[in-house]
């Protein structure tokens, strides 16, 4: 089912039963985006356009603004994919301020627009949640 993103230009396709949209009021949505949550293991990932990048909008410059983030060092695991003209980059990054959580975080391309995939993670379950993240970033269209 594709679910559009509203005031963000982006859309998503998700699976049924895998993911909810949280809700929340059109002013926190044209400012950060939606909320979908997984609904096998109930974490988040916040779906949203960036406003600018100081980057190249390929893959290159979508690995290199992955690794700029600051959650507490560098990706531990990191991938790459492009698919439809879109170019996506992601990462799993320890959060010292989460025990026992990961962040899962992944910047999107199509060559104009970045878009961002974001949101905590348990550590268990990993394999299978970064599984069901990958699966919605290879969804992501702009409009």
């Amino acid at each position: 089912m594709r679910i559009e993103v509203p005031h963000q230009g982006l859309s998503v396709d998700i699976e049924q039963g895998e993911w909810e949209v949280d809700a929340a009021p059109d002013e926190v949505i044209a400012l950060h985006g939606i909320y979908l949550r997984s609904s096998t293991f109930g974490f988040y990932m916040n779906v949203r356009r960036e406003s600018s990048v100081a980057r190249t909008l390929d893959d290159v410059g979508m690995i290199a603004l992955l690794r700029e983030q600051t959650w507490g060092g560098a990706p531990f695991e990191e991938w790459s994919a492009c698919t439809d003209d879109i170019v996506v980059a992601g990462g799993c990054f320890e959060a010292p301020t989460m025990p026992d959580e990961f962040v899962v975080e992944s910047f999107l391309t199509d060559g104009k627009s970045v878009a961002n995939i974001v949101g905590p993670v348990q550590r268990v379950g990993l394999s299978e949640s970064l599984a069901i993240v990958k699966r919605l970033a290879a969804t992501l269209r702009f409009a």
